[in-house]
């Protein structure tokens, strides 16, 4: 699997508990590799770490790292941790997670999907396009993917899958065989800090593909369309809804709960072929992109056209991904993990096509301060598919608070960008009062956001027993 000796020593993972750590802390473990790590807290993915025989210290302390021989760590981990701190006194190696995670991807071929929204269904469908080939990847992804329940897997084969993380451009380390760029949008400019520096990681991240490896980016994009020229010596495929894309969705419509659209696919003499009749599962446009992507990939890697259709018809989605989780009184209960208000605006533009002129309860939670600071008036706008939306409080993520960017902020923005319906809630608890008083009034309840929101969809319907009954 990786060029690491096998007897290296125990692999600490500081962090182990996040989407990305723990994917690659599961691959190495079951590749034959001592692994262990610690965690601020307790959680389902810590408890299914420690399931597998991985050990797993809850707090961060300095003894935790006695025994290991090299430490990795992620982003959000400070250098002002104990055991960063104690790593460096004890001269142990010290590795960022992407340097761990292009190391695994180094002797084997490689497929890396990056972009601000979309990255982790397209990373599953790939997979899923792989798997059912007989191509058994490699799979480390940014979300838990339905049909395995869980976001890493460690295949036989010669492909590995990876979802790289935009967020502090160290995607640029990897290094893989076919890069995808399914968006780039104005986020995570703490660490950018300029439109500019942003493109140039894309950039950085395409031109790292090999001579005989190739990208498939959406064209859709302005800023994607701005970057093409600077890539001119690489092999680049793109597609969308342009008539520009070499591979084009045409005749999108939502039929029986799911998309449905053909593709066109430019060829050499500039004239099309066109494939009909794909059925995809996960709902609105910005999910037809996402198949795009992996259409694009799977034609390029001759997979064929029936297991395209099949892999995209039986597609299981991702957790938290327009997850529909209930259905209480005729109304749909749905998880998302929107916290951009570009994925927001998608999310509710998506639950339009469930039910034509159907009334939509959308809850949002803000995610950082400095996301609702960044791109407050974006926010203000991204609410014009909810009849009503109720506000939490802003899930922190460790910022400190600023001045002016609280949840009742907000609820005056999205007012004075003409929304007639929104409420933010001085305690997050009270929604299911809320809810119950006004279920009866809506077709569609949306949970949105990237912090523990999830955790007030999940507990809905039992907290709504519990007060119909008093």
């Amino acid at each position: 699997m990786s060029n690491i000796p096998q007897n290296f020593g125990v692999i600490h993972f500081i962090g182990i508990g996040g989407i990305g750590m723990s994917g690659i802390a599961e691959i190495l473990h079951k590749s034959g590799y001592k692994v262990q790590g610690s965690d601020i807290s307790k959680s389902k993915i810590t408890a299914r770490l420690e399931k597998m025989g991985i050990k797993v210290y809850i707090g961060h302390n300095k003894l935790n790292i006695k025994n290991s021989s090299i430490i990795v760590y992620s982003s959000a981990v400070k250098q002002d941790n104990q055991e960063i701190i104690n790593a460096k006194a004890n001269f142990i190696p010290i590795i960022h997670r992407s340097e761990m995670l292009g190391e695994l991807m180094r002797l084997r071929q490689s497929i890396a999907i990056a972009g601000t929204h979309g990255k982790t269904t397209t990373t599953s469908l790939i997979a899923k396009l792989l798997e059912q080939n007989q191509m058994d990847p490699t799979i480390i992804n940014g979300g838990i993917i339905s049909s395995i329940d869980s976001n890493a897997k460690l295949g036989s084969g010669k492909w590995m899958v990876v979802e790289a993380d935009e967020s502090d451009g160290s995607f640029s380390r990897l290094n893989p065989t076919i890069a995808i760029v399914t968006n780039i949008d104005l986020e995570h400019m703490e660490f950018h800090k300029s439109e500019s520096n942003l493109e140039n990681a894309f950039i950085n991240f395409i031109s790292s593909i090999p001579f005989y490896g190739f990208a498939c980016v959406c064209i859709d994009h302005p800023r994607i369309q701005k970057i093409l020229s600077k890539l001119s010596n690489k092999k680049i495929i793109t597609y969308g809804f342009s008539p520009n894309s070499d591979v084009r969705a045409n005749n999108i419509r939502f039929i029986d709960g799911k998309m449905t659209f053909d593709v066109s696919i430019r060829k050499d003499d500039n004239k099309n072929s066109i494939l009909e009749c794909f059925e995809f599962p996960m709902i609105g446009n910005h999910n037809v992109q996402n198949a795009l992507a992996a259409i694009s990939l799977s034609l390029e890697l001759k997979i064929p056209l029936d297991i395209i259709k099949e892999s995209l018809k039986s597609f299981s989605g991702v957790q938290r991904r327009f997850q529909l989780i209930d259905t209480m009184m005729n109304t749909k209960i749905i998880d998302d993990y929107g916290h951009h208000p570009e994925e927001i605006k998608a999310a509710l533009s998506a639950t339009k096509l469930l039910k034509e002129n159907g009334k939509v309860l959308a809850i949002f939670q803000p995610h950082r301060y400095s996301r609702l600071k960044n791109h407050f008036d974006e926010f203000c706008s991204s609410f014009n598919d909810a009849d009503k939306v109720i506000l939490l409080q802003v899930y922190s993520a460790g910022e400190k608070k600023l001045l002016n960017f609280e949840n009742f902020n907000l609820e005056i923005g999205i007012r004075n960008y003409g929304h007639r319906d929104v409420l933010s809630v001085q305690n997050d608890d009270d929604i299911y009062e809320i809810i119950s008083n006004e279920i009866k009034n809506f077709d569609i309840i949306i949970f949105l956001g990237a912090g523990n929101i999830t955790n007030y969809a999940n507990l809905l319907t039992k907290k709504l027993n519990i007060l119909k009954k008093d």
